[in-house]
C-alpha cells in the first residue's frame, strides 16, 4: 500500500469508495486485526463510563453538602 500521505490524500479527495474497501485491507492499514479493534473499542467505552460515573459521583456530592 501506498504511504499513509498519499492514502489520506486519495480518501480526501473521495478518489477511494469506502464502502467497498475490503475491512481486511483496513486493518492492515490500521494495523491490527478485528479482535484487536474490538479491545481498543471496549477499552475506550470503559473509559467513558467510569468519566461519566466519576461526574455522577461529583454531582451528588456537591448536591449533599449543599
Amino acid at each position: 500500500m501506498a504511504n499513509k500521505d498519499e492514502v489520506l490524500e486519495v480518501v480526501v479527495k473521495e478518489a477511494l469508495d469506502l464502502e467497498n474497501v475490503p475491512p481486511e485491507e483496513v486493518f492492515e492499514t490500521l494495523r491490527c486485526n478485528r479482535n484487536q479493534r474490538k479491545e481498543a473499542i471496549i477499552r475506550q467505552m470503559i473509559a467513558i463510563e467510569e468519566m461519566a460515573a466519576s461526574t455522577i459521583s461529583q454531582a451528588l456530592i456537591f448536591m449533599t453538602r449543599s
